[in-house]
């Protein structure tokens, strides 16, 4: 073995599509049907923001094993908050 990536260089290389499987082209059919639907359902939305700004915050309590953690979204509402143990 050289690399993965030249592992995989030499399957692509070798690959022929008559030696896929049937059930596997299938599969793959399936899926970009279904990126396309999802392309053109979203094509008139807004921009979508995955992942707001958090502050994430956390302060030792008095035994000094115990962590308490939050986190706070860009308007200033708590997120999150939990509770770790240090052991």
């Amino acid at each position: 073995m050289e690399s993965p990536s030249a592992d995989l260089a030499a399957f692509a290389v070798a690959l022929r599509f008559e030696h896929i499987p049937a059930h596997v082209i299938d599969r793959a059919e399936d899926l970009v049907v279904d990126w396309f639907g999802s392309a053109l359902a979203g094509k008139g939305a807004r921009p979508v923001t995955i992942i707001d700004p958090f502050l994430v915050c956390g302060e030792p309590q008095q035994d000094g094993k115990t962590f308490r953690l939050w986190a706070k979204d860009h308007e200033g509402a708590l997120a999150m908050d939990a509770t770790a143990v240090i052991k």
